[in-house]
């Protein structure tokens, strides 16, 4: 790779190791409501999960703002990191009312949809061919990586501190990467096809079974990094270890990744069937030993396994069904709006649906999602089945 971009490289694998900061502050959710008793875990959840659908507002919205030339992706790239950034310093002055957790998922939601679509397309502009495989490879370690330590230290920090709030201070660190920003990101994007007519175009409707996938999988995914700071809670386990079970659902994710193409190049489809199955085992061995650390942290990392599973295979099968200019809205809606409206829907229906029928349970919830992702599994595989037959 040319020197000239290992720069700009340097600063998107920077940018993708703080691309899930959910994961730094999912092992003290137990630590929020006990801080706010007069508060549900499924108000906390759902509080906490508003940084999704904000991640939406500000996705869209960038994304208008470029297209119509009042907004730049470097611009908008940066703004993200100082608005993730200033999470931080918000959650120093700003963390004795529950309003407050509201504030910083809003601050933060912001910044994370101005951030991460921006940046992934400044990265497609000015790297291709076997430069772009390289980076979005090791995107995609980055990201896992940082998911693991920042899961790790969050709960260390929570533990240690005894303050909710610790793992968002943390978020400090994400102004480094903003200045670094600043000084590598190109201020203008290398034009592809200059003075190439906008063409309307619809886009392939098998796109949006594939967005549909995502939504639905980010839906009951998210149960598990909601959920693991209670139930270990429940077993007498620290914050910190709520940490290590998040690291270990993201190790899963950096095993199922090294493993997704010589498994897709068989399964192909059926990879989004298998990441449900994998899901179902996981949920499933939280249920019958809900007293075991050791076979927690198991389970997380299968669960975990499905993220790199289904993922990659949808953003592949998208981008086959893309054109140059179907492909903005496409990745919009795959990679910012299904995840993020995934992750805020999930504790407003399962949390809510599991307390009613189960109670205010963990194990019974897991339980619960297990059987849900075993059906969904089930229907993918015979849906998938009856379509490769009507291609034959």
């Amino acid at each position: 790779m040319p020197k000239h971009k290992r720069p700009l490289l340097i600063t998107i694998m920077a940018i993708a190791f703080f691309q899930m900061p959910q994961l730094a502050i999912a092992p003290g959710l137990e630590s929020i409501r006990d801080s706010f008793p007069g508060y549900s875990i499924a108000a906390v959840q759902t509080v906490t999960a508003l940084q999704n659908l904000l991640c939406i507002v500000s996705a869209v919205t960038a994304a208008f703002l470029i297209r119509a030339g009042l907004f730049t992706k470097r611009a908008s790239a940066i703004a993200g990191l100082f608005l993730a950034g200033l999470t931080g310093a918000v959650a120093i002055f700003a963390h004795t009312q529950f309003w407050h957790v509201t504030l910083l998922s809003v601050v933060l939601g912001l910044g994370l949809g101005l951030l991460i679509p921006s940046a992934m397309s400044i990265a497609i502009d000015n790297f291709e061919g076997g430069e772009l495989r390289i980076l979005t490879g090791a995107q995609s370690s980055a990201i896992n990586t940082g998911g693991i330590i920042l899961g790790i230290v969050g709960g260390i920090l929570v533990a240690r501190t005894g303050h909710w709030y610790a793992p968002y201070i943390l978020l400090l660190s994400v102004l480094i990467v903003g200045c670094l920003s600043l000084k590598t990101l190109p201020r203008v994007a290398r034009v592809r096809a200059a003075n190439t007519p906008r063409v309307k175009e619809r886009m392939n409707r098998d796109i949006f079974f594939y967005i549909g996938v995502l939504f639905v999988f980010m839906m009951v995914y998210n149960v598990l990094s909601q959920n693991i700071s209670t139930h270990l809670a429940r077993m007498g386990a620290s914050a910190s270890v709520s940490g290590f079970a998040v690291a270990f659902s993201m190790g899963g994710g950096v095993i199922s990744g090294l493993l997704y193409p010589k498994l897709a190049t068989k399964l192909h489809d059926r990879m989004l069937a298998l990441a449900f199955f994998e899901m179902a085992v996981g949920f499933a061995l939280l249920f019958v030993f809900d007293a075991s650390v050791v076979i927690t942290m198991l389970a997380s990392l299968i669960v975990g396994m499905s993220m790199s599973t289904l993922v990659p295979q949808c953003n592949f099968a998208v981008g086959e069904l893309s054109t140059p200019v179907t492909s903005v809205v496409a990745t919009l809606l795959l990679c910012s709006v299904s995840p993020s409206l995934g992750g805020f829907l999930s504790p407003v229906i399962f949390t809510n649906a599991t307390e009613a029928m189960f109670g205010d349970v963990t194990a019974s919830r897991f339980g619960f999602m297990g059987a849900l992702s075993l059906a969904l599994g089930v229907v993918l595989t015979v849906w998938l089945g009856r379509k490769k037959r009507k291609k034959a």
